[in-house]
């Protein structure tokens, strides 16, 4: 015989039907492919050797004098529920 769900077990199973929902929703309308050549602070700091401080100073300077560009980008965090988060992201000109 089939137990009959009880009231927690039917909101639960709702609750993860809504948050999957929702988390393909996120996924699919927020994507944006990040082109070739553009790089993190983060990512540029461990390319060359330094800290991310030295590198956000110097990365300043390249942007004003022209030679670089600044951009954010999407970039998905992993979390529960997953979000995008705009991140800044650079290359070279």
């Amino acid at each position: 015989m089939k137990k009959t769900p009880t009231r927690k077990q039917l909101e639960e199973s709702a609750d993860t039907a809504w948050k999957d929902a929702i988390r393909d929703h996120i996924k699919v309308r927020y994507k944006e492919e990040i082109p070739k050549g553009w790089y993190t602070a983060d990512q540029i700091s461990k390319q060359i050797g330094h800290n991310k401080e030295y590198t956000s100073r110097y990365l300043s300077e390249l942007i004003n004098a022209g030679k670089a560009e600044r951009k954010k980008f999407a970039q998905l965090v992993v979390a529960d529920p997953p979000y995008y988060r705009r991140l800044p992201m650079f290359r070279l000109i």
